[in-house]
């Protein structure tokens, strides 16, 4: 039986190469022509597929934060979410234990889950005392890897 889905090639920052690799591969690239990374086509954690689009549906495409087949963060999202805690180390305007909160907080963000809408709210609050700047880097870092229900919470 053939899966409902094409398999993804997708770079390790997080570039969609190809969203259908299996049924256009004359798109596969071995690196990204974004930023020259290599392109994956398999979960770095336990080689399964990186599910790509609907096959035979071309558009639409959304790149996935983490693995159908074991769960874990995509080496993207295990990025971002890295990133984005280092960035808080280094912001003025908010204290150590509020920059430990933010750190917790940005790891529910990329999870769609219950916590992720309290973790936005604790996140907005403390960010917002770091100033637009702190708000404005925090969007670059993390919006490819939170839903947009999130990304309207947080930068309305």
């Amino acid at each position: 039986m053939q899966s409902a889905y094409d398999v993804a090639l997708i770079c390790l920052n997080g570039h969609v190469v190809n969203d259908h690799s299996l049924d256009r591969p004359d798109r596969n690239t071995k690196h990204c022509m974004k930023c020259g990374q290599i392109a994956i086509n398999k979960c770095v954690n336990c080689n399964g597929p990186i599910r790509g689009a609907a096959a035979r549906v071309y558009g639409g495409y959304q790149l996935p934060g983490y693995c159908s087949e074991c769960g874990k963060p995509f080496p993207w999202t295990a990025a971002a979410i890295s990133a984005a805690k280092d960035y808080a180390d280094i912001l003025e305007g908010i204290t150590t234990s509020e920059k430990e909160e933010i750190k917790l907080a940005i790891g529910e963000l990329a999870a769609e889950s219950p916590k992720q809408t309290v973790a936005a709210a604790k996140f907005r609050k403390i960010a917002a005392k770091a100033g637009q700047a702190a708000l404005d880097g925090f969007q670059k870092i993390l919006v490819a890897v939170v839903s947009e229900t999130i990304k309207k919470s947080i930068w309305p």
